[in-house]
């Protein structure tokens, strides 16, 4: 009985100090908007002594942003690798980016591989996509393309455009899986949606082709409109000369 209740006395404590923690990071962010870096970093400094993660995250940011001799690769590793310790998806991304770019660390692929697939089991989109890319091309690690494919779904639920893409591309290939335009035409309209001109782009040419579904030159040209704003160079030629033969 006594074990138990101070379990619970141990763990109220640890839930207290990490209010208090992250009420320390949010003062933290109002000073950084105020351009008090001085009061910013104390703030972020006390709440990773709390084990903020986000604290934590926080001074590893400053510290690998700073320029010239201000810049701590080592530092910032430092507060990332405690940010990851503590939950932090966007610490344990940003740990393996840094083993991949020897930031602070020799170069490391397997560690990196290990942080991006926790990052990704913490519904980092960048940590799964990254995963994904690096068992797609099996040059860092073994390849893997089950793996990758689940790795860049995982991605695109989460909101990463990029990965999403990937799957369209992926789908409407038939690389490494069976060609599927419906998959494809899902999967590029998910990719356009997030704002990725390029998956505008090729949904558009799913639509001019009529690749599975119905061929369609407006709604073509449509796309090809907002791949262009989107910045997507192919869409402007595709737009213009559809425009030019009376569409």
């Amino acid at each position: 009985m006594k074990h138990i209740v101070l379990l619970f006395i141990t763990q109220a404590l640890l839930l207290a100090l990490g209010n208090e923690g992250e009420e320390a990071f949010k003062q933290g962010i109002a000073a950084n908007k105020q351009k008090d870096s001085k009061q910013a970093v104390e703030l972020f400094t006390k709440a990773c002594d709390l084990s903020s993660a986000n604290g934590c995250f926080a001074l590893g940011v400053i510290s690998i942003k700073k320029q010239g001799a201000g810049k701590d690769d080592t530092t910032a590793k430092k507060f990332f690798n405690k940010a990851c310790g503590l939950g932090s998806a966007n610490g344990c991304y940003a740990l393996g980016t840094m083993y991949i770019k020897k930031q602070g660390a020799s170069k490391d692929y397997t560690t990196a591989k290990t942080l991006f697939s926790k990052a990704c089991k913490l519904d980092s989109a960048d940590g799964c996509y990254t995963l994904g890319v690096m068992y797609d091309r099996g040059k860092e690690i073994a390849q893997n393309h089950i793996a990758a494919e689940k790795s860049y779904r995982k991605a695109c639920t989460l909101g990463n455009s990029r990965a999403c893409f990937t799957l369209g591309s992926m789908a409407y290939n038939g690389t490494n899986v069976r060609q599927d335009f419906t998959t494809a035409k899902e999967m590029y309209e998910k990719a356009c949606e997030l704002g990725f001109g390029e998956g505008c782009y090729n949904l558009a040419v799913m639509h001019e082709n009529g690749d599975g579904i119905r061929k369609d030159i407006f709604g073509a040209k449509d796309l090809y409109s907002k791949a262009c704003g989107l910045g997507d160079d192919k869409g402007c030629k595709k737009y213009i000369g559809l425009g030019v033969k009376g569409f």
